[in-house]
């Protein structure tokens, strides 16, 4: 069992035997002071054990009380003293894990956290890919990431920069009815891009429209040329075709150009 000095708290393992021989009187190796523990009933005198600060060297006490030597830390064996709430009826509630081990948990917790918003944010740019490669500023991370994956990427379109250098439209010399159209596309786009799809439109004399027609680039291109070849990059292309003539009524044209679905 273990017993406290009432005087400078120091802490002492004995056994039942040896307090009892003593009468329940025990001499502090650190303040020097005997003191009753009140642990054993002393037969000598009708007194029951008095308080332990009452306790002063003219008291009744034994010649050899049971001389104290605690630990090295004063304080006994702490490790070895048993759990009063070992046997109770109660779980004791489960300890939290050192300082150390709780910041290594958290720290992988935060890293696992992190790992699985990255490979979200990957999924979803893998999935949205086409969409985010019309921003030229996402281009280059878009590349990289087909590199590592194995996608395609859809090819970069600018129509703006799409020039129409010649143009003209007149009456087929040889189809009735009909209007030939001819006309020079260049790329000027530092990049290779779709062939777009082209619209002439007419109108009269008021600028109302009375016509107007979209045209695919299988149906523009020249005969042999691949219509789901890119635009060269600076290479003027030549346009030669026939249209339905729109009436007389349809005397100013325009042309524009417009995303290949």
């Amino acid at each position: 069992m273990y017993v406290e000095c009432p005087h400078c708290q120091a802490l002492y393992r004995v056994s039942q035997a040896e307090l009892t021989a003593a009468g329940g009187w025990v001499r502090c190796g650190e303040c020097n002071r005997v003191f009753d523990t009140g642990l054993v009933q002393n037969t000598s005198t009708t007194r029951t054990s008095r308080p332990h600060d009452d306790a002063s060297p003219d008291d009744d006490r034994p010649d050899d009380p049971i001389d104290g030597h605690p630990t090295e830390t004063g304080q006994g064996d702490i490790d070895e003293f048993e759990d009063p709430l070992a046997h109770s009826a109660f779980e004791a509630a489960p300890s939290l894990p050192p300082p150390r081990r709780r910041w290594a948990l958290t720290l992988t917790l935060s890293a696992l956290s992190v790992l699985l918003v990255g490979v979200l944010g990957v999924v979803y740019v893998y999935l949205q890919r086409d969409q985010l490669a019309k921003y030229d500023s996402l281009r280059p991370a878009l590349t990289q990431l087909c590199n590592l994956t194995g996608c395609k990427l859809p090819p970069q379109v600018d129509l703006a920069a799409i020039a129409l250098t010649s143009r003209n439209i007149f009456a087929h010399p040889n189809v009735p009815h009909a209007l030939m159209v001819t006309a020079t596309l260049v790329n000027q786009a530092p990049f290779p891009q779709p062939y777009p799809v082209l619209q002439i439109s007419f109108s009269n004399l008021e600028g109302k429209t009375v016509a107007l027609g979209r045209f695919k680039p299988s149906q523009y291109l020249p005969q042999g040329a691949n219509p789901h070849a890119l635009m060269p990059v600076g290479k003027p292309i030549d346009l030669s075709f026939t249209i339905n003539d729109p009436g007389q009524q349809a005397l100013a044209y325009q042309f524009s150009f417009h995303s290949n679905p």
